[in-house]
């Protein structure tokens, strides 16, 4: 199902700013945007995406910086080859580090 992959962030981060900022973590954004619409599942996204975050603020007790970046890749045939099982085409690329 089709979803828009920069509100479905937005509402994660929305629900996550508030409790890092308790723990001392400051969250840094490198959304591009606008996003096109993705094929996938806006839920599941959102899990993992909530998952990364608090795996990487129990990963600083002491406080730190946690990075969400968003981007276009377009993969070509060499891509491809070296990363697995996708086909060459446009995607939406999603990261997130963290300083601990």
């Amino acid at each position: 199902m089709a979803f828009e992959f920069f509100a479905a962030i937005q509402e994660v981060l929305a629900l996550t700013r508030s409790k890092l900022h308790r723990h001392g973590v400051a969250l840094h954004m490198e959304l591009y945007a606008p996003l096109p619409q993705v094929l996938g599942d806006k839920v599941q996204l959102q899990h993992v995406l909530l998952n990364l975050i608090t795996n990487a603020r129990d990963a600083m007790p002491n406080g730190g910086k946690i990075t969400i970046c968003t981007a276009i890749v377009d993969l070509d045939e060499t891509s491809v080859a070296l990363n697995g099982s996708v086909s060459p085409g446009r995607y939406v690329a999603l990261s997130v580090t963290d300083t601990g």
